[in-house]
């Protein structure tokens, strides 16, 4: 079993201040013989400390793909910009289980057999909106969803 729980500050003297707190979890859970139970968990959330500031764009979180929710291409889901581009929000939330199975002898240094269901997504909760393709009517940004 794994915890990590992480909080970053930036100081003061910069001109965009925020706080990023994380916390993952991940652990295995043998079931039977060599078939494992396998279980992570990822919350991340950001806020800007200072008015007009916000999380600079390297700071926002996006997901999809291997290390996040396997079935999406990678940074596709959560909040879009005006473009379609994926936009990144301050709030991840994803959980990942997956049933580890036992391979024949002769693949087992290079290959893994599982079973997975992940889900999660990426949110924005300081109420940014963009507007739509006629650029003027205003379009919500909390769960678009891109493939």
């Amino acid at each position: 079993m794994r915890n990590a729980l992480s909080f970053s500050i930036v100081p003061p003297i910069s001109n965009v201040r925020y706080l990023l707190a994380s916390y993952e979890f991940s652990g295995f859970l043998p079931i039977w013989r060599r078939w494992v139970l396998s279980e992570a968990i990822q919350v991340a959330f950001g806020q800007p400390l200072a008015k007009p500031s916000a999380c600079r764009p390297i700071s926002a979180s996006t997901a999809g793909g291997p290390d996040t929710v396997r079935g999406y291409t990678e940074d596709t889901l959560g909040p879009v910009d005006t473009n379609g581009n994926p936009y990144g929000g301050n709030l991840l939330t994803v959980a990942r289980t997956e049933l580890i199975l036992p391979l024949p002898e002769k693949w087992q240094t290079s290959a893994r057999g599982s079973l997975f269901f992940d889900m999660g997504n990426v949110f924005s909760t300081d109420q940014t909106t963009f507007v739509g393709s006629d650029l003027e009517t205003p379009s919500a940004i909390n769960s678009a969803i891109m493939r």
